[in-house]
């Protein structure tokens, strides 16, 4: 099962280049930037690990373009009643989309050469996002699940299913995925119901 959270897409283009990445090259992924080269000094990674202001600072910088590029994409989302085309060509989404569903292919392949099933959970995805990904997972015959419905009951009864002043799941929200992920196994995948021992 694949954890899909809605940042996936572009960084798979390469946001500040932090890891591993696939690119395509004539059709074929092909892995870049192996090794990773350092992306912080030794002071401001020290300075990430025990400031917790620096580091949200330094967070709010990162995470700061895509969060506007994320608020204006739901915004035009909410303005058209069409269907959100995401295969504009020319447009880094049409690049971010192509590159994104060659990696869900190679995922899907690998996963079927084990002779296991391939399966994508959705969390933490604008809508135009989340349309374009369900219609990639019908189209492949991928089974889809999407956790943000539990996620958000949880939420508006007051559980905290964030870190303080932290988008990442806390304790709480992680139970309420690995909940939602069981049943959706045992219910739509066939999985066995296990029994808590006592």
């Amino acid at each position: 099962m694949l954890l899909f959270i809605g940042n996936d897409p572009w960084e798979n283009l390469g946001w500040q280049n932090q890891r591993p990445l696939f690119a395509l090259q004539r059709g074929e992924l092909v892995l870049t930037n192996h090794p990773v080269a350092r992306w912080q000094s030794h002071l401001k990674g020290w300075l990430v690990k025990y400031s917790k202001l620096y580091a949200q600072v330094a967070y709010a910088w990162q995470a700061g373009p895509h969060r506007l590029r994320r608020a204006w994409r739901q915004g035009a989302a909410k303005r058209q009643e069409t269907k959100v085309d995401v295969t504009l060509s020319g447009s880094w989404e049409a690049d971010m989309w192509t590159l994104t569903a060659a990696v869900l292919g190679r995922l899907r392949e690998l996963v079927r050469r084990d002779g296991a099933q391939f399966v994508i959970a959705l969390m933490d995805t604008d809508v135009p996002t989340k349309r374009a990904l369900i219609d990639h997972c019908k189209s492949h015959h991928i089974p889809c699940i999407d956790i943000a419905a539990d996620l958000e009951k949880s939420g508006s009864s007051n559980t905290a299913i964030r870190l303080p002043d932290d988008p990442h799941l806390s304790q709480a929200g992680q139970a309420i995925v690995a909940e939602a992920t069981l049943n959706f196994l045992q219910n739509s995948m066939g999985w066995p119901v296990l029994k808590a021992e006592k």
